[in-house]
């Protein structure tokens, strides 16, 4: 499943932004996804914007904690 993929992905690198994407999705499913660390849980159908927007969002955010790693290291 999409949470068994986040949950694997997280154990080697938790600052990996994962987005879930289904067509079969619950807020018990997302509940737990986002519990887990899931950037964003998005149901089907999207729209390409959407996606492209969350995709861009999660860039920031990963910059972001980025610099602050880098800065906190000096």
């Amino acid at each position: 499943t999409g949470v068994d993929v986040l949950k694997n992905i997280s154990a080697i690198d938790a600052d990996v932004p994962i987005m879930i994407i289904t067509g079969f999705g619950t807020v018990e499913t997302a509940v737990e996804a986002m519990k887990l660390g899931a950037f964003d849980f998005l149901t089907k159908p999207i729209q390409t914007e959407v996606v492209k927007l969350k995709v861009e969002r999660a860039l920031e955010v990963c910059a972001t904690k980025r610099g602050a790693r880098k800065a906190h290291a000096q």
